[in-house]
């Protein structure tokens, strides 16, 4: 039922991932559009459980905003409204909601209502979500605060520590080892005598080899054994070397080719990733700590295992190449067996680290064979606290706007995300969203121009005139015209942009957001940065 159910999404992030997301305690702090766009993408997924937190009743303007309360629910309390609407849409979630008034809660309150894997807020003052995220960004749970106003959205990640087991990276390259082959690989290159080779047996080799030949033709030429392209003119040598070795006479030869296109990709040496040296390097992961998180235990059984060996466990995921199945069947079970020996070998040391440590076996074998097939794709986030936006996160924002200038009469992306702070202001001196209560529009967009220029003078950049007069009085009309609307095509927009963060943050695979995202649904563009 569950790969029936669930068919996509397992060939995205696999069993372990699909686990991760129902063993997931997610909590949504509000139940407007934007909420329950997220619950709805969440709920759909699979998630274990999520509790709607809200203490509003719903009204004629949410009825008009959001898609999902019917007529009969007016008057009802919100989340549990939400709640409701969003447990119809897959029985095997477990969707609640708690009446509770989000403006009176502290980040304890929050983390006393559930053991939660990550909080979400939606449409909150930037003030009041910094306040909420602290205590859950020091309690290690991420914090999703998102926003929708009119036709921008908003979206900012805080994760003190963020565990990636799998980058999941598009079209890696190939884990050949061609620099330092295993010696079940030497074994079966040396069976090979290209020399003797009909064109009949050539053909049928995969590329590998002639990766291999060529590259001991190279260092035979150098007279050095250890030489290996570093540069484009020796990697072209190489190219002109495998073409040599071609028995074609007239014939196609889609193994050279193979090789050919292969040699920019696979002739670089084999190191260790960066962000694998990152968490190398991290004070965790030393003989020293005494951490017993999974993630840092086997991370350090994997330095050690480096440290003896001078590189990662093999892989064992090999592309497709030209040959006959025989040779690559032999090919691929070398790789095979070699990657098995070195997740066994990892398996022992982690089993080493465990024992020092005080813990049980926390880390199963097959979690250990997945990691070490991965383990160039492992990775770690550091994040800061919402709170940093509001002080040194803001300099680097005034700072940006005041050298920004829109592209082709568009406004510059640093802009809305000024103006929300600005239309915060306004909120929190007028208790109401400029453009609302039949205020004359020429006024609200004076207020709010008072508003832009008071939020960056609370910077400590110098150019605060020049930043302020970056923003064009056409935005400032435009978060006047947008009111208190909030549009269900943005929040569907958004919505579905947050549940993807929150699944990446969950399953531990692939990057998520390290930061701040602005979405433009004028000009359909979005911006990334780090604040």
């Amino acid at each position: 039922m569950r790969e029936i159910r669930y068919d996509r999404q397992l060939r995205l992030w696999g069993n372990e991932g699909q686990s991760s997301i129902e063993a997931a305690a997610i909590c949504i702090l509000g139940a407007d559009a934007l909420a329950t766009e997220i619950g709805k993408s969440l709920v759909l997924a699979g998630v274990g459980s999520i509790v709607i937190i809200d203490g509003e009743f719903v009204t004629d303007d949410d009825l008009g905003s959001n898609f999902f309360y019917e007529d009969a629910q007016l008057g009802q309390q919100r989340g549990q409204a939400a709640a409701s609407l969003l447990q119809e849409l897959n029985p095997s979630v477990k969707v609640s909601g708690i009446d509770a008034q989000i403006t009176k809660l502290q980040g304890q309150d929050i983390l006393a209502y559930g053991k939660f894997s990550l909080v979400i807020a939606t449409n909150l003052l930037e003030s009041r979500a910094a306040i909420l995220s602290d205590e859950i960004f020091q309690a290690g749970i991420p914090f999703i605060n998102c926003r929708t106003y009119g036709l921008v959205g908003y979206i900012r990640v805080s994760a003190a520590e963020h565990h990636i087991m799998n980058t999941r990276t598009e079209n890696p390259r190939p884990d050949f080892r061609l620099d330092a082959p295993f010696p079940e690989l030497v074994a079966l290159f040396d069976e090979l005598d290209f020399g003797a080779m009909d064109h009949e047996k050539f053909k049928h080799t995969p590329y590998i080899f002639l990766l291999m030949q060529a590259l001991k033709m190279f260092r035979e030429n150098k007279k050095d054994p250890q030489a290996f392209p570093k540069s484009y003119a020796e990697r072209k040598q190489i190219v002109e070397l495998i073409s040599s070795l071609s028995h074609s006479q007239g014939l196609d030869e889609e193994n050279l080719e193979e090789a050919v296109a292969a040699v920019n990709r696979c002739m670089h040496p084999t190191l260790i990733p960066s962000s694998v040296q990152e968490i190398f390097d991290s004070p965790k992961c030393s003989e020293n700590t005494k951490t017993t998180d999974p993630f840092w235990m086997i991370c350090y059984a994997l330095k050690q295992f480096v440290e003896r060996h001078g590189y990662l466990p093999v892989s064992d995921s090999l592309p497709d190449m030209s040959s006959d199945s025989k040779s690559y069947a032999r090919l691929l079970n070398a790789f095979r067996q070699k990657a098995e020996q070195d997740a066994e070998e990892m398996l022992e040391l982690t089993r080493e680290v465990e024992q020092t440590r005080g813990t049980e076996a926390l880390i199963s074998q097959e979690q250990c064979r997945k990691f070490c097939k991965g383990s160039r794709f492992v990775a770690i986030l550091r994040g800061t606290p919402i709170k940093h936006d509001m002080e040194n996160g803001w300099n680097k924002a005034v700072e940006e706007l005041s050298t920004s200038h829109g592209e082709d009469n568009d406004v510059a992306p640093i802009t809305w995300f000024i103006l929300l702070r600005a239309a915060d202001r306004f909120m929190e001196v007028k208790k109401r969203h400029p453009g609302t209560n039949g205020v004359p529009m020429s006024l609200d967009v004076a207020l709010l121009s008072n508003c832009v220029a008071e939020v960056i003078a609370d910077s400590n950049v110098k150019e605060k005139t020049i930043a302020a007069g970056n923003v064009p009085r056409k935005a400032i009309e435009e978060f006047c015209r947008f009111g208190s609307s909030f549009p269900h095509v943005t929040a569907a927009l958004i919505g579905g942009i947050v549940a993807q963060e929150a699944i990446k943050l969950t399953t531990n695979q692939y990057i998520p957001l390290n930061d701040t995202l602005i979405i433009n649904l004028h000009s359909q563009k979005s911006w990334t940065a780090r604040f």
